[in-house]
């Protein structure tokens, strides 16, 4: 049939098929009658029974059950006796559960409480964040057929007409808050300030009876609201704030099973000991302390890598000429250093500091010649197959556009945390797993035991110490390189078409 012949019978095809009708909802509320009349965890806890599922990983699609832990949490900001305190907050290390409990609270708040325009928000550091609890909520809502029918489930926003009820996700900003009230789930507490504390505090407390919810590992500094929060708990104890931490103790070593157990209150059913031992096998001490054991620790300490990291993976076999490699730039202009990293794009990828521009320490003023930079690249791009030349274009933007027009192979890469945060953590878990190798070079090595570590909320990024005047370049440019490197290495090889013909 040709395609003329096919369009012209479309109409006999679809002749008599109309528009199907679309899923009926219902504006009467759930029948509740058979759960308890309070309002008080014995409520959230048979609703949850009755009409929910879990929406994913262990138990799947399973009728939502409790743990004792969970149920503890629950009594504390629902109380069978008093009021329910305006602020709650929930501790424990990572991977046990904190956003299933969130949305489980949430499904009650906006279907059984028996509320007039519920209006609920989830707010993490950034939408991207703040939707890992919304979607749970929607998934839980999906899988029942009684909460579906009453409900109108849109990408950034939940709402049940019956009551007039809301649940939306919110960004990590005190203006996006702002005229919002209702109750406020926060996310991951430790990387929110205490601005967006305050306007989520000030918008719960203009609808009564409403909470301000946080659901959180512990913070990498003092200076953070969630810390002094914690603190405020345990000096001043408050009926309105009902706090749940679940934690190790920083004095103990860190493979200490006792702390395991008491920071990970899911330990032997949503996580196991192995689980707890491969991430403190490929994360920094602090981090797994912080992240993994709850530990409430501030230590000033963040140095990325030590000598012990770096010295099992130097190796004096450089690249092979014409091997197939990333390249990457991390450039300066003035009094600072400027250089180009290889990588070899393979399963164990090889990093070697292939060229380098480093002003000497009396040379106040100095200037990186764009030009020799280019050159160099022109150069490392005939001795190698480079797939890729990454760079940061700050600095180099016209010289980088020459290099493109020239044809050269020039991806730009700003190095910003959303770039950087997950390839800085990949670069941290292949030192420490060993599959990297780096070519023994004293400044090249020297600049990834210059790098200190800071936690953004993709992942991390390197920077320098106090004393600004150690390098760290080629750690950046590795990281670079490499997260390019795999990536190439991922995709798969296309074979060479292939061409028949008759003799």
């Amino acid at each position: 049939m040709t395609t003329l012949e096919f369009v012209e019978q479309v109409p006999a095809i679809f002749d008599g098929v109309t528009a199907g009708p679309k899923r009926a909802r219902t504006m009467s509320a759930l029948d509740l009658s058979d759960l308890p009349s309070a309002r008080d965890w014995h409520r959230v806890k048979a609703f949850a029974e009755k009409f929910l599922l879990t929406p994913a990983g262990k138990g799947a699609l399973q009728p939502v059950s409790f743990m004792p832990w969970e149920l503890r949490f629950l009594r504390g900001i629902f109380p069978a006796k008093g009021a329910r305190p305006t602020q709650g907050a929930l501790v424990c290390g990572r991977g046990n559960g904190k956003s299933f409990l969130a949305s489980v609270i949430l499904c009650y708040l906006l279907y059984a409480d028996e509320t007039v325009s519920p209006q609920l928000s989830v707010v993490a550091k950034d939408i991207r964040q703040a939707n890992h609890v919304f979607m749970a909520v929607h998934r839980m809502i999906a899988t029942s057929p009684e909460l579906l029918e009453r409900t109108k489930l849109h990408a950034d926003r939940i709402v049940t007409p019956f009551n007039n009820g809301l649940v939306q996700p919110l960004p990590s900003d005190e203006g996006a808050l702002q005229g919002f009230g209702g109750t406020f789930v926060v996310d991951e507490l430790h990387v929110v300030n205490d601005a967006v504390w305050a306007a989520a505090l000030f918008g719960a407390t203009k609808l009564p009876g409403s909470q301000v919810l946080a659901f959180s590992t512990p913070p990498a500094s003092s200076d953070s609201v969630l810390w002094r929060l914690a603190d405020q708990a345990k000096l001043s104890p408050s009926k309105d704030f009902y706090y749940q931490e679940h934690s190790g103790d920083a004095s103990h070593p860190i493979t200490c099973r006792h702390c395991e157990k008491a920071a990970n209150p899911s330990l032997g059913t949503l996580l196991t000991r192995d689980m707890l031992a491969t991430s403190r096998k490929s994360s920094r001490e602090s981090d797994y302390r912080r992240m993994r054991l709850a530990t409430f620790t501030d230590k000033t300490d963040d140095v990325w890598l030590s000598s012990k990291d770096i010295e099992p993976l130097l190796t004096d076999e450089k690249i092979s000429l014409g091997a197939k490699i990333t390249l990457a730039l991390d450039g300066a202009v003035t009094d600072d250093t400027t250089v180009l990293v290889g990588c070899t794009v393979e399963e164990v990828p090889k990093l070697e500091l292939l060229a380098a521009w480093i002003p000497a320490e009396q040379d106040d003023g100095y200037r990186t010649d764009p030009e020799a930079v280019m050159n160099a690249v022109r150069k490392l791009c005939k001795s190698y197959n480079v797939v890729e030349f990454v760079a940061d274009p700050a600095h180099y933007e016209l010289p980088l556009s020459i290099l493109t027009k020239e044809g050269y192979p020039t991806v730009l890469y700003p190095q910003n945390d959303s770039r950087m945060g997950g390839p800085t953590i990949t670069m941290y878990q292949r030192i420490r797993a060993g599959t990297v190798k780096v070519v023994r070079d004293e400044v090249f090595t020297s600049h990834f035991l210059n790098c200190h570590f800071t936690e953004t909320p993709r992942g991390g990024k390197v920077h320098k110490g106090p004393k600004r005047e150690k390098k760290i370049d080629g750690a950046v440019a590795s990281i670079m390189a490499m997260t390019r490197a795999l990536y190439h290495d991922s995709q798969p090889v296309q074979k060479p078409a292939q061409v028949w013909g008759f003799a």
